[in-house]
This record gives structure tokens, C-alpha cells and sequence, in this order.
């Protein structure tokens, strides 16, 4: 029987579904672990920016790593194309690792994978810098992320005059300017200028200093959305930024605690209140606790979890929803990075490059309560009981009075990956539904977010 050639890789495809030995080759890959390195020294310097000179230091060095990936990344592109039009690689190649076959295609693609996934673990220290920048404020994430991401770095056309941008804004007004292109969420205009006054502005950078029509107006609506109250860009109709009186209120101290253990463990499950459990797994504890072995380590993970879901009381839950946060980073531009949460530097590289992992398991049993104990109605849409949300998936209806509203799953991101309490997500949906003059797709953003990240 002849066996059908194994799927091509593509730059960006997500780990779930590929085979275990092109997931070991990732998590061995020498540039993986340089890379883990590499962020762990930038998120120690980005907690020590205090100042606008600071940032503009720091955004040079995390312009030389991506780059530096970037580059490498067109290299290996350009021996993909060689080779599937039957021609060798050319003469300058990049190093690749031990026992690579650099005649073969899938020894190169396999490369782009891993530059293109590299370089998104990079720009999540970016989108920690643009959420710093912005003092934590959510609204000007969701409003600035409503376009395409753009392309790699090497060879855009018009990177130099962006950079020249950049230095000109500090040297003649002393102004940081976040270069928006190392982020995957600052997606309109090519840089942010952040005033001395607190505020910001956007600026298209063009090499013939004229800019389209249509960018003017897309950066103008965004602007109008965070100021006035305006339709965001890019949105379904009247899709508006709603901001609550709820407060934002999340568990990191239990996330601290379990990473502590799960060193120390391989694995660790603890019970978080109002119907959830909170998993995390160490790549390097748990190989070196079940002897690398896939099957002990898939009996590790899944004893943890099933205790872990006793001791919270929520086994015998209708539906659970679980999020888990492995190959997550990049992949939605309005969740809070990684590089942000409150951990030290070293636990929130190895959470980018997925040497660590976390994964949040919640009643949706124990969320229609709190949501019925505030005068809402609740109808469970989704039907899988047990298995990670896909990311269109409508979840739950809920009303109140004659007012509605689809719950879908990124509604529920906080929730599953920024450890937002149940209880204030429920007071979120409530005060949504009580609006005097609630647009027809709010789009919400608690209070008081800041205190929660670095």
C-alpha cells in the first residue's frame, strides 16, 4: 500500500493536527530555544521602561530580532520556490539544524514554518509594548486591530521612510513612535506617535508623502470610535465600543502559583471559584516526570485534569468550555498578550513559545446560574460538551426582557485566556442588556484593566 505524501506545512498553520515528531522537531528546534532565550531578556528590559526614551530603546532591539527571523525567513522562501521549480537552493543558504536534509522541500518549508512562528512570538512582546504605550487602555486595541495583518518586514517598501518617522518624532519633539508593523495589533496606519500630553496620533508614512483617500478615512473612523462614540472600521453595522461600569477583575495569583507548581511537578491542576479549573503544563517537568514517553505523558496530563475537575466539582457539568492557550499568541489581535501578564519574565517566554501552557475548563452549568441570579435568561447553544470553543462558534443566548444578544465564542476570550472572573463577565453581560441606547454589536470594555496587567 502506498502511503500518501505527508501534508505540506504552511507559514502560520496552527499546531493542532500536526504529528508529534513535527511537534518535537519544533519544540527542539535550536532557534526555538534561542528564541525563548532572546524573549526572556526583552521582557526583562520592557518591565523596566519607565520613560518615552526607554521605549525608544527598547523598540530597536525588538526591531533587530524580528528582522534578523525576517530575514531569514525570505531566504528559506526563496529555496521553497527554487526548489518546486526543480532548481537547487541558491548559493547562500541560512544554517540549518543537525541532520537536515538542505536538498529537500520539506526540510525548507519547515523552516519558513518555524521563522514565520518565531517572528509571531516576537510581536507579542510588541503588542505588550503598543497595550504599555497606551496605558492599558483596551479600547484603542480593539479600534486600531480592525484591519489585515500586514506582511513580513524584510523588503516592504517604504520600512526605511517608517523608520525615519520614528527617529524624527524623538528628535525633534522627544515623542515615542511605535512602529506598528512589529505588532500584530496595531493594524491601521504605519505608526503611533504618543504625545506628551497622554494622547496619540496616527500616521500614515508614505514615500511620496501622499496619502490615499482611503486610508485617511480609516484612520479618521478610528479615531472617531475611541473620541466619539463612532461605528468601528472593518465591522458589521453600528458596531460600537461600549465601555461598563464593570470592573475588570482577574485570577492571575492562581496562574502564578500553578506555573510554580507545574515546574515543579510536570503538570499542575488547582480549582479556581465560580465553576473552573485552571491546568498548566510544563514541556520540559512533564517529559522529565514521564520519561519523554507520549503515552506517559498523555496518562499525566489526563489523570491531572480529571482530578483537578473533581476537586473544582464541576465533572458532572452539562457543558464545559476550555480554552487552552498553546499556540495562541498572534492569533487575535484584542486578547491581552502574554508579554503583559504579571509573571516574571521567565514564565511569560516560556508561555510565548508554549514551553509552558495553561488551560482554563469552565461550567457553563455554573455560568447560565450567575447569569440567571441577575434576570437573565439563558440557552446553551453550543452542543459539544467537553472540547476546546471553535473560534466561530455561537455559545449561548441570553436574554433580558425583550432585548437579547448571541454570545459567540471570542466574547468569551477574557474569560478563557485572560482569567477574567465568571462573576464579572455576568455583570458585564447584564449591564450590556441594560443599556438605555445599546448598539446593535457592542463591542465592551470593563473598567479599571490596567491594574490587572504589568
Amino acid at each position: 500500500m502506498v502511503m500518501p505524501p505527508p501534508p505540506r506545512l504552511k507559514a502560520g498553520q496552527g499546531l493542532r493536527g500536526l504529528d508529534p515528531e513535527t511537534l518535537e522537531r519544533i519544540a527542539r528546534h535550536p532557534l526555538q530555544r534561542a528564541n525563548i532565550a532572546r524573549i526572556n531578556e526583552l521582557l526583562g528590559w520592557f518591565d523596566a521602561c519607565v520613560s518615552p526614551e526607554d521605549l525608544c530603546e527598547f523598540q530597536r532591539h525588538l526591531f533587530a530580532s524580528v528582522f534578523e527571523i525576517e530575514t531569514r525567513r525570505g531566504a528559506c522562501t526563496r529555496a521553497v520556490k527554487r526548489l518546486r521549480h526543480g532548481d537547487s537552493v541558491q548559493a547562500e543558504v541560512p544554517d540549518l539544524p543537525e541532520g537536515s536534509d538542505a536538498t529537500a522541500l520539506t526540510t525548507w518549508e519547515f523552516e519558513v514554518l518555524m521563522c514565520e512562528r518565531l517572528a509571531r512570538q516576537l510581536r507579542c512582546v510588541g503588542d505588550g509594548l503598543a497595550w504599555k504605550a497606551f496605558r492599558y487602555d483596551r479600547r484603542f486595541l480593539m479600534v486600531l486591530s480592525r484591519n489585515d495583518l500586514p506582511g513580513p518586514l524584510v523588503n516592504k517598501e517604504g520600512l526605511r521612510n517608517e523608520q525615519e518617522k520614528v527617529d524624527e518624532l524623538w528628535e525633534t519633539k522627544k515623542h515615542f513612535g511605535l512602529l506598528n508593523d512589529l505588532t500584530t495589533c496595531i493594524r491601521i496606519t504605519d505608526v503611533t506617535e504618543f504625545t506628551s500630553d497622554g494622547g496619540a496620533l496616527l500616521h500614515e508614512v508614505k514615500k511620496a508623502r501622499k496619502i490615499p483617500a482611503a486610508q485617511k478615512a480609516r484612520a479618521q473612523a478610528a479615531v472617531s470610535a475611541i473620541m466619539e462614540g463612532g461605528a468601528l472600521a472593518g465591522a458589521a453595522s453600528d458596531t460600537r465600543l461600549v465601555v461598563l461600569s464593570t470592573r475588570f477583575r482577574a485570577d492571575m495569583g492562581p496562574l502564578r502559583d500553578a506555573i510554580g507548581l507545574a515546574r515543579a511537578r510536570g503538570v499542575q491542576g488547582i480549582t479556581l471559584s465560580e465553576g473552573r479549573m485552571l491546568f498548566v503544563a510544563s514541556l520540559l517537568g512533564s517529559a522529565a516526570h514521564a520519561r519523554d514517553t507520549p503515552e506517559q505523558i498523555t496518562d499525566l496530563f489526563a489523570g491531572a485534569k480529571g482530578a483537578a475537575i473533581r476537586r473544582a466539582k464541576i465533572g458532572r457539568a452539562t457543558h464545559h468550555l476550555v480554552g487552552n492557550s498553546g499556540d495562541t499568541v498572534g492569533r487575535s489581535p484584542v486578547v491581552a498578550p502574554l508579554s503583559i501578564f504579571p509573571l516574571d519574565p521567565a514564565n511569560r517566554a516560556e508561555l510565548i513559545c508554549d514551553l509552558l501552557t495553561f488551560e482554563t475548563t469552565l461550567s457553563v452549568d455554573v455560568l447560565a446560574e450567575m447569569l440567571n441570579s441577575r434576570g437573565l435568561r439563558v440557552e446553551v447553544l453550543y452542543p459539544n460538551r467537553n472540547q476546546q470553543v471553535p473560534y466561530d462558534a455561537d455559545v449561548l443566548r441570553v436574554q433580558l426582557g425583550n432585548r437579547g444578544m448571541t454570545i459567540h465564542a471570542p466574547a468569551m476570550n477574557s474569560l478563557m485566556f485572560e482569567l477574567l472572573r465568571p462573576s464579572a463577565w455576568c455583570d458585564a453581560v447584564a449591564e450590556s442588556l441594560s443599556l438605555d441606547e445599546p448598539p446593535t454589536h457592542p463591542e465592551v470594555v470593563l473598567r479599571d484593566e490596567a491594574s490587572t496587567w504589568r
